[in-house]
């Protein structure tokens, strides 16, 4: 059987075939990060305009029943069949890499209808946002020691979550800003790569008249080709949509300032109250010290000795309790430290 390969049945690299994988986390993901504090839109589903994607009228039944064929076919060798079979194993591979591009299409298309609201969400949020109370913490007066350690505890992983966030939001518009120029030249690369397809393609098809010969070059040629194509539309929706996507990742990063701006100053707040609170219990040991050394200052000697070394060990002990109260707030500063300066981006 003449010509019955493409070549070795290695992946084709003279046209610089892309494997389909969206860069760091697609647009439609990213439009559905949370919005911190902002209430979600309750509108209905947009209707995704579902025109000019690039569709094949091949489908794996289809090359199943080639690949079938192939095997009983006495004419080829089995080196022949081998390679044969690895080109439809690549037919197969560009179908599923045109349904995920044709996939993301429509995302991208859903989320340039539904970004525009989503943006006016927030910015009217933004815009009526009431300052924080005054005390910003709803702590309760009778709250122990341990209980205000907690409140304070969840106030830093607060804070550290929202600088996450932050710092995510503007790695994102720093990304995006610099990829545009990149994203307009692969675009034009796609589509010249997908023209030298058709070209090679229309020549095939010219030279070759053995349809058992042709079907599985023209299936892997034709593959290539629209899987090309679909590429180059995802990223001309990713140029076309990207002030649109700008605009509300901005936004959200605006909104991420402000919570992170409230958290912050929770924070402060708790660890103010935590240092009141601590003086007023050291305050009332020592008055409860007075009092009791007051009370024994007629006893027996060694009653006094008993009481005078009752407030000393006291006093040390609420000493040890505020060194160590101090050394875990400064270990739980410099863990929240450490964990956002080395948390994976």
């Amino acid at each position: 059987m003449t010509g019955a390969t493409l070549g070795s049945g290695e992946p084709s690299r003279r046209h610089g075939l892309l494997s389909w994988k969206p860069r760091r986390r697609s647009l439609a993901a990213r439009l559905k990060l949370a919005a911190g504090a902002v209430p979600a839109l309750a509108a209905p589903s947009p209707v995704v305009d579902s025109s000019g994607l690039i569709g094949s009228v091949l489908t794996p039944a289809e090359v199943a029943t080639a690949r079938d064929a192939l095997a009983d076919d006495p004419r080829l060798t089995t080196e022949e069949r081998t390679c044969l079979d690895a080109d439809l194993d690549r037919v197969l591979d560009n179908l599923e890499a045109l349904a995920q591009a044709n996939e993301t299409v429509l995302e991208l298309r859903e989320t340039q209808v539904t970004a525009p609201a989503q943006t006016a969400t927030i910015r009217a949020w933004l815009a009526a946002a009431a300052p924080l109370p005054d005390p910003p913490v709803d702590l309760p007066a009778m709250a122990d020691l341990d209980a205000v350690q907690q409140r304070l505890d969840q106030a830093a992983a607060a804070v550290a979550a929202q600088q996450d966030r932050l710092t995510t939001l503007e790695q994102e518009l720093t990304e995006d800003a610099e990829a545009l120029p990149a994203w307009r030249r692969q675009r034009e690369g796609l589509h010249q790569q997908a023209q030298d397809l058709d070209d090679e393609l229309a020549g095939v098809l010219a030279a070759v008249t053995d349809d058992a010969d042709l079907l599985p070059r023209r299936w892997l040629l034709e593959g290539q080709r629209d899987r090309l194509r679909a590429e180059a539309l995802v990223l001309e929706l990713k140029v076309t949509g990207a002030e649109t996507s700008r605009a509300l990742t901005q936004a959200r990063r605006d909104e991420a300032r402000l919570a992170l701006d409230q958290a912050r100053v929770r924070h402060a707040w708790l660890t103010a109250a935590l240092d009141a609170r601590r003086r007023d219990e050291a305050a009332q040991l020592r008055d409860a010290t007075e009092a009791a050394q007051v009370a024994v200052a007629d006893a027996h000697p060694p009653v006094r000795a008993l009481a005078r070394a009752n407030a000393e060990l006291a006093e040390a002990t609420q000493a040890v309790d505020h060194r160590s109260a101090a050394l875990t707030d400064g270990l739980a500063a410099t863990i929240a430290v450490s964990s956002h300066t080395h948390s994976p981006r």
